[in-house]
């Protein structure tokens, strides 16, 4: 897999799951968990977090494509002219 940057809450994600893992597993801290288990982890740990960052950014791109704006509302100013209100644009 390429190398990937991860922040804190998924290195925490990926901690946590080779240490469920080593608990299934029965390991003690004296003993070292095999190098091939810890890779599946990790890649399945690290598809599940591109899956998610994949899934937020188009999210994000779905946002931004909403092009409708409400329309400018004018501003009025009342006119009173004898008995008659009238309204009309300010300029």
């Amino acid at each position: 897999m390429k190398h990937q940057k991860l922040t804190e809450a998924e290195e925490r994600r990926l901690a946590e799951a080779i240490a469920a893992e080593a608990r299934a597993l029965g390991l003690t801290s004296k003993k070292r968990m095999p190098v091939e288990t810890k890779r599946r982890i990790r890649a399945r740990v690290m598809t599940a977090i591109l899956d998610d960052r994949l899934a937020s950014e188009s999210q994000l791109v779905a946002e931004k494509t909403f092009s409708w704006k409400p329309q400018i509302r004018r501003r009025y100013r009342i006119v009173c002219v004898g008995i008659w209100t009238i309204m009309t644009p300010c300029l």
